[in-house]
C-alpha cells in the first residue's frame, strides 16, 4: 500500500476580487512591451488581436503562421511573439530561460525548446552535466535575486518550473519561502528584463483540489478558483500563492500565463519523482494494497510540449490545464499488469484507513525519523478528493494532444528496467 499512498503530484490564486472588473468585462491591456524603448511601441488593439502581432497590415496577419502551421487568425492575443517572428539573418539565437531545467519535467522542456532551434539557459541548484553542450547553465537558487538577475540577462522567454515539488518537509516554511518567495524573485527580475516577451509559470494540479468542507466540482479544470487557504497543505498553498502572483503580474505589466500539469510520468526521471516511485514500487512488488482514488497521468514529454505551446499560443493572464488521462487506481493497475513481471496488488483498503495510515506515518516522520514519510498526509488527502480532470481548454487553444497512456507506461517501464534491471 505504501507506494499508492505517496503524493501523486509534482510539481494565482485568483480569489473573487483578484481579477479586476475591468478584466471581467473582457477588456485587454494594450499590446507591446511594458516600457518605452522595447521592440515596438505600446498601442491600443481590439480584444481579438493576437499579442505581439501588429494588425495594421491585414495581409501580414493572414500570412502569419505558428510553429505548427496553425493560422494566427483572429484569436485572442497570445504570448507567442517569438514564434510568429523571424530573426534577421546573422542575429543572435533567441534565448529561453528554464528555471528548474535540471529536473524531470524541466529537462523535457529544455529538449522541446532545443528541437525548435531555440537557445536555452538553465537555472538550477545543481549543474546538469548530461544536458546537451549548447545549453547554458547557471547554478544557484531562485531565492537569490543576484543569481536570478544574471540568469535573466538577454532572455526572450522564461519557463519558471523551479520549486520544491514534495508534499512533506521537516521545515514547513520552506515551501512558502522557495515556491512563493522564489517566484516573486523571478517575477521581479522578469519585469526588469527589457528583452522579455513571454513568461510561463508551472503550477500544479494541487491548486485545483479543495480541502474538506469545500465542494469538489464533478470535473476539475481551469475554472476552479480556490483561495490560498482552501487548498490542502503548505505545498499547495505555496503553489497557489505563487500562481496568484504570476497572474497578478500579468494583469499589470508582464506577458505571463500559467500552466497546470497533472501527474507527469515518462522516461528520464533520474530524480525519481513521486509518480515514478509509485510505478517503480508497483513493478517491484513493494505495494501490498491500494486505495481507490482518481488519478490523472500526463506524459512528461507532452506536458513539456504544453509549456512551449503556452509560450507560443497562450493568452495573457490565462491558465491552461496540461492533463492527460483520467484513471482510477484499479484501472491503472490493470494497464500495468501486462508490462509487469509480478502481479499487481489486489487488496483494496478504504480511504478512511488510507488517511489514518498517512497521519500516523507523517507523525512518525515529523517527530522520530525526520525522514520523508511513505505516505504524506497531504498527498493522501489530495488523492482522495480528486475528480476527473478536463483539458479541453488546452486542447482547443494550445493544440495539446496527449499520447496514449499505454505508450507512456510502456516507455516508463522500459526506462526503469534499463536503469535498474534487477529491481523491475
Amino acid at each position: 500500500m505504501r507506494a499508492c499512498l505517496r503524493p501523486f503530484h509534482r510539481s494565482p490564486l485568483r480569489d473573487a476580487g483578484s481579477r479586476s472588473a475591468w478584466h471581467r468585462r473582457g477588456h485587454r491591456r494594450p499590446l507591446g512591451p511594458r516600457r518605452p524603448g522595447g521592440p515596438c511601441l505600446r498601442r491600443e488593439a481590439p480584444p481579438g488581436q493576437r499579442f505581439g502581432l501588429p494588425q495594421a497590415d491585414p495581409k501580414r496577419a493572414a500570412r502569419g503562421r505558428g510553429d505548427r502551421g496553425a493560422p494566427l487568425g483572429p484569436a485572442a492575443r497570445t504570448l507567442g511573439l517569438c514564434s510568429a517572428r523571424r530573426e534577421p539573418r546573422g542575429s543572435r539565437k533567441l534565448i529561453d530561460l528554464v528555471t528548474g531545467g535540471a529536473g524531470f519535467l524541466g529537462r523535457h522542456v529544455v529538449h522541446a525548446l532545443l528541437a525548435r532551434g531555440r537557445g536555452v539557459r538553465v537555472l538550477d541548484i545543481r549543474h546538469a552535466s548530461d544536458l546537451p553542450g549548447e545549453v547554458q547553465c547557471v547554478v544557484g537558487q531562485i531565492t537569490d535575486a543576484g543569481t536570478v538577475a544574471r540568469a535573466m540577462q538577454g532572455v526572450e522567454r522564461v519557463f519558471h518550473l523551479a520549486a520544491i515539488p514534495e508534499l512533506w518537509a521537516r521545515d514547513k516554511t520552506v515551501f512558502d519561502r522557495v515556491n512563493r518567495g522564489g517566484t516573486e524573485t523571478v517575477l521581479a527580475a522578469a519585469r526588469a528584463c527589457p528583452s522579455l516577451r513571454a513568461f510561463v509559470y508551472t503550477s500544479s494540479e494541487v491548486v485545483l483540489v479543495p480541502q474538506k468542507g469545500v465542494p469538489v466540482p464533478p470535473r476539475l479544470d481551469e475554472t476552479v478558483e480556490l483561495g490560498v487557504h482552501q487548498v490542502i497543505g503548505p505545498y499547495a498553498r505555496s503553489k497557489r500563492a505563487a500562481e496568484l502572483a504570476v497572474l497578478a503580474a500579468a494583469g499589470e505589466d508582464l506577458p505571463a500565463c500559467s500552466v497546470i500539469p497533472t501527474m507527469p510520468v515518462g522516461p528520464g526521471d533520474v530524480s525519481r519523482t513521486p509518480p515514478t516511485r509509485m510505478i517503480a514500487d508497483l513493478l517491484a512488488g513493494r505495494t501490498p494494497a491500494y486505495a481507490e482514488v482518481m488519478l490523472n497521468i500526463v506524459d512528461a514529454r507532452d506536458a513539456a510540449e504544453g509549456h512551449v505551446l503556452a509560450a507560443e499560443r497562450g493568452r495573457l493572464g490565462e491558465r491552461y490545464l496540461l492533463s492527460g488521462h483520467n484513471r482510477t487506481m484499479s484501472a491503472l493497475l490493470a494497464e500495468l499488469t501486462p508490462l509487469a513481471d509480478r502481479a499487481m496488488p489486489h487488496r483494496r483498503v478504504p480511504r478512511t484507513l488510507a488517511r489514518a495510515f498517512a497521519r500516523v506515518d507523517e507523525a512518525v516522520a515529523d517527530r522520530i525519523t525526520h525522514r520523508p514519510p511513505t505516505a504524506p498526509r497531504d498527498g493522501v488527502d489530495i488523492a482522495c478528493r480528486q475528480h476527473p480532470f478536463d483539458n479541453s481548454k488546452a486542447r482547443d487553444e494550445l493544440g495539446l494532444a496527449p499520447r496514449p497512456l499505454a505508450e507512456t507506461l510502456h516507455d516508463t517501464v522500459a526506462w526503469l528496467r534499463q536503469e535498474s534491471p534487477d529491481k523491475h
